[in-house]
């Protein structure tokens, strides 16, 4: 009964753990053009694109509720 409790909390923390992750978009790369990428803080990620053609592929892409991610691209003023 005890190793049965060990793994019901083994699983548990794993379910939990994947649950929390960032949402913010990862990994980025630019595939074409030209794109950097900044966190100003922890829930607000900035792509400031800097050719007017730009493709970033990426690992994961998310946004949480009270999360924001912002473009910035040429001439959107």
């Amino acid at each position: 009964m005890n190793n049965l409790k060990s793994k019901i909390l083994i699983i548990l923390a794993i379910i939990i753990w994947t649950g929390t992750a960032h949402a913010l978009p990862q990994g980025a790369h630019v595939a074409a053009g030209n794109s950097t990428t900044s966190q100003p803080d922890a829930s607000t990620m900035h792509i400031n694109q800097t050719t007017d053609k730009a493709i970033i592929n990426w690992q994961a892409y998310g946004i949480n509720a009270n999360e924001a991610v912002r473009y910035f691209q040429p001439g959107s003023g």
